[in-house]
């Protein structure tokens, strides 16, 4: 994750929220590990992963206002739900955005920022890149994602996703998971390397010159086939 979200023009609200994205980057590791190894976590350290609670789209505690049904596709709200307060961020992604997202939650409450989840399996959270053949409702949701930030103004972008899966083409190079940002689908790592040079560096840089900030998320470590016992 690269950079720092500064919600408010104040230095304190800065620190608050420097604390919030060092706390999102223990959060992650600790979220993907207490699921297999929740043993070997310290009582104190198991405190982070308040995201335990999976009742929502991508695991967070979804909440919604009057109309956020039918608005996007489906508004997710997290973080906090005091009157006023307007999303400040959205997490776009795909299932490791779910993962990400309770922890997001969690935090947002805390420091009394609202955020917006797009996320669903398999959907890049990249402008005209998807999956070959994309996987169900990426397309909408890419859209719907895209049209928020800028009906909103949304200045501070956390993208999440399995990068390497779709570069390598999934687990162990099985070549079953390339990417494509055309009618041609890519057949090797290198092919899909350059969709995304092609298609996440402009789309970062035009958020950049929206005055957005991008954080893009690196993934968690993982290992295919590796029994945690």
């Amino acid at each position: 994750m690269a950079g720092g979200i500064d919600f408010f023009a104040t230095r304190e609200s800065a620190v608050r929220t420097v604390s919030m994205v060092l706390l999102a980057l223990v959060g992650v590791v600790m979220v993907r590990t207490a699921s297999v190894m929740a043993c070997r976590i310290a009582a104190a350290a198991q405190k982070v992963t308040i995201a335990a609670d999976m009742t929502g789209q991508g695991g967070a505690s979804c909440f919604q206002l009057p109309g956020d049904a039918s608005a996007y596709g489906g508004l997710c709200r997290i973080g906090s739900k005091e009157a006023g307060v307007k999303p400040q961020f959205i997490v776009w992604g795909d299932s490791q955005a779910d993962a990400l997202s309770p922890l997001l939650n969690s935090l947002g409450q805390k420091f009394g920022e609202q955020g917006v989840v797009f996320a669903g399996g398999a959907c890049i959270p990249i402008e005209g890149v998807e999956q070959a053949p994309p996987a169900t409702g990426c397309v909408s949701e890419q859209t719907s994602a895209l049209r928020y930030i800028e009906d909103n103004d949304i200045k501070n972008v956390f993208l999440v996703a399995h990068w390497t899966y779709y570069v390598m083409g999934g687990p162990d190079r099985a070549r079953v998971a390339f990417i494509t940002d055309s009618n041609k689908i890519s057949t090797s790592p290198e092919q899909s390397a350059r969709v995304f040079q092609r298609n996440l560096i402009p789309m970062v840089e035009r958020f950049l010159h929206e005055k957005r900030r991008v954080y893009i998320v690196e993934q968690v470590p993982d290992q295919f086939g590796f029994d945690t016992r």
